[in-house]
């Protein structure tokens, strides 16, 4: 199994999990043209992309979900929350219900979602094995509940929010309200929470972290090193930064724990057309002109 990051941050998010012929995007926070050129950096077309996989509404995660599923025809697993969230602007493509510590399977690769505490409902963290190595994807949470994503403190890979320094934030630029949201307990969470949290669940299968979720105005990368480091103590746990601005390497997972076994994957999911024209029937809400734009510009129909 192998993780790319496309982006990571307020302007974007996007990854990649690839475990051999299955690949899943989750999270789609950008638009068709940005989302192909981070595409082409790492040498992946949008067709050879099994599923997608998105873990809340927020634009900075779902802005281009609607028109990749719908240009490629592809599943879309969110909670209904999710779905429900972005209903105004047509809802998500392909829809496939997840509930959280309901377990789903894409492929090769085994989900958990798990329920955070964030201002989108329905926002989820995602657990993915292959039954040899684990990853744990853990971003856009407002405090460091340990007994809701528990589950992750068994993963050997933890792509994990470090999202804003305390003082950083308190004497930055932001708007007060913006900075009562994001230090809320449903905003994003600080480097010291992040810390805490990421020192509860660093166990002896840990080996990668990946800081996530970076502010570009509240933090830097140096701060939120500091404060994984100090958590992780004297160990050889790799840290790395996940950047915004362009896509990374491919990151291999070693090998950890194996997970129990899970149901197949459904079929493939059918075409958007026929799905548009079963939305409309029923009264569900219209592809917006926005939504219809961004498939052209993946070169996916407009029916």
């Amino acid at each position: 199994m192998r993780l790319a990051v496309l982006g990571s941050g307020s302007k974007g998010n996007a990854l990649l999990v690839e475990c051999g012929s299955t690949r899943v995007l989750v999270d789609c926070g950008f638009g068709a043209k940005e989302l192909l050129q981070r595409l082409a950096q790492i040498d992946v077309t949008p067709q050879s992309i099994t599923a997608l996989v998105v873990t809340h509404g927020h634009s900075d995660h779902a802005k281009g979900a609607h028109a990749f599923a719908a240009a490629f025809a592809k599943r879309t697993y969110a909670t209904a929350a999710t779905q429900t969230y972005g209903a105004r602007s047509g809802g998500l493509a392909n829809h496939v219900p997840v509930v959280a510590t309901e377990p789903f399977q894409i492929g090769t690769l085994h989900f958990m979602p798990i329920a955070l505490p964030h201002d989108a409902p329905g926002t989820i963290a995602l657990r993915v094995d292959n039954g040899h190595s684990a990853l744990g994807i853990c971003t856009d949470l407002g405090h460091p509940d340990f007994s809701q994503v528990d589950q992750l403190g068994k993963c050997h890979t933890l792509y994990l929010e470090f999202n804003h320094d305390e003082d950083m934030l308190r004497h930055g630029p932001y708007p007060a309200w913006l900075k009562r949201r994001v230090a809320s307990p449903q905003g994003h969470l600080s480097n010291c929470q992040a810390a805490y949290l990421l020192k509860k669940l660093h166990g002896s299968e840990l080996k990668q972290v990946i800081l996530a979720h970076l502010s570009e105005v509240n933090n830097t990368p140096a701060l939120a090193m500091r404060a994984a480091i100090q958590a992780l103590g004297n160990t050889s746990v790799d840290v790395q930064v996940a950047d915004q601005g362009r896509a990374s390497p491919y990151w291999s997972l070693p090998a950890a724990p194996a997970s129990s076994p899970l149901p197949a994957s459904p079929a493939a999911p059918p075409a958007y057309s026929l799905i548009d024209v079963a939305a409309r029937r029923q009264g569900k809400p219209a592809v917006g002109i926005a939504a219809r734009r961004q498939m052209q510009l993946f070169g996916g129909g407009t029916s």
